[in-house]
């Protein structure tokens, strides 16, 4: 489907929350190739992803907008949003998961126009807290490493 002035907010949800759900049946059968254990954490997100998607469907059929408007009434804002996200997965790989999350989770709200700080810090570090006690503590997964992370490995 070509980008163009007649999509709008509704058609794009619609769309995307169908490409969710047939994401999430594809992973949640990829993951029965896991051990039982293995897979029952990949398979529980795949169900929650599936079921937000089509809470998605069905808000937008249900409850539709009482004005459509253009998905891409600011064009240099999306294009802007996936060069930052380009950057952030390529900032991992260099300065590691928790710096350069603490940079995009601060950067990009302030990029487009959000200045509260005192918001903004709470919610980013909270966030990372969480994030790094489950995969750390409770899946025992490793997150990319950097500099940060290593102050904070006898924490952890």
């Amino acid at each position: 489907m070509a980008l163009s002035a007649s999509l709008t907010h509704r058609r794009a949800d619609i769309a995307f929350a169908s490409v969710l759900i047939l994401a999430a049946g594809m992973l949640y059968q990829e993951a029965g190739h896991f051990s039982s254990t293995g897979a029952a954490f990949p398979r529980v997100l795949t169900v929650l992803l599936a079921v937000c998607a089509l809470v998605i469907i069905v808000r937008e059929i249900k409850f539709p907008a009482e004005a459509e408007r253009p998905l891409f009434a600011q064009p240099a804002r999306v294009v802007m949003g996936f060069l930052l996200m380009f950057a952030y997965i390529t900032a991992m790989d260099a300065i590691g998961y928790v710096l350069a999350s603490v940079i995009f989770g601060l950067g990009i709200p302030w990029l487009f126009g959000y200045r509260h700080w005192r918001l903004s810090l709470p919610v980013v570090l909270g966030t990372l807290c969480f994030i790094l006690v489950v995969f750390r503590l409770l899946l025992e997964r490793p997150l990319p490493s950097g500099v940060i992370t290593a102050l904070l490995e006898p924490l952890l």
